[in-house]
């Protein structure tokens, strides 16, 4: 009998030693979120030397809710990332984001509001040329309902995320679909 007993009490400690192993939601260490922004004059969908940086655009950092499908209520918006309109940095947009709100077991995405796009401008040709330093990563949500961007991770081994926000006239033959456009972003 007292080994049973025994027996239980073993049970009963390594049960509760499992239930507290759970794993803390991990951080990422030094997150910073960056990419070009330019407005696209020749709506070839290449960043060219010397085009315009947008202006008066805000990108806005979510991440999704428990629900893991983006573009819900339950998603929260974090933040604004600061757009560059001088110096050195001209031409970028950059957030070192505060490594508190990114976990590396939650999904994100990066959105520009319908409403926030600057009026005569669409998004430009996705991901043409061959060069991902100057194509743009700017996706719309087409008609058929399908989500382009699934969102980015947050790698805790590395430091960086980014993708490239091109705009061009809406003389050119991209349009916008829905009140959200996305950035799928990559690990650099």
């Amino acid at each position: 009998m007292r080994t049973s007993t025994t027996w239980l009490v073993t049970a009963a400690a390594v049960v509760v030693a499992v239930v507290g192993m759970v794993a803390a939601p991990v951080r990422a260490a030094n997150p910073a979120i960056f990419g070009r922004h330019w407005i696209d004059a020749n709506c070839n969908g290449v960043y060219d030397d010397g085009e315009a940086p947008i202006t008066g655009v805000s990108v806005y950092l979510y991440r999704f809710g428990a629900d893991g499908v983006p573009f819900t209520s339950d998603d929260r918006q974090l933040h604004v990332l600061g757009l560059y309109y001088g110096g050195a940095k001209m031409g970028w947009y950059e957030d070192d984001a505060d490594s508190s709100r990114m976990l590396t077991d939650e999904r994100y995405r990066l959105s520009i509001l319908q409403g926030g796009r600057p009026a005569g401008y669409i998004p430009t040709k996705y991901r043409a040329g061959d060069d991902p330093s100057r194509w743009s990563s700017l996706q719309s949500n087409w008609t058929t309902g399908d989500l382009p961007n699934k969102g980015f991770a947050i790698d805790p081994n590395a430091s960086v995320t980014g993708g490239n926000i091109g705009i061009a006239p809406e003389s050119c033959t991209a349009q916008w679909y829905t009140e959200h456009v996305y950035l799928p972003l990559t690990t650099k």
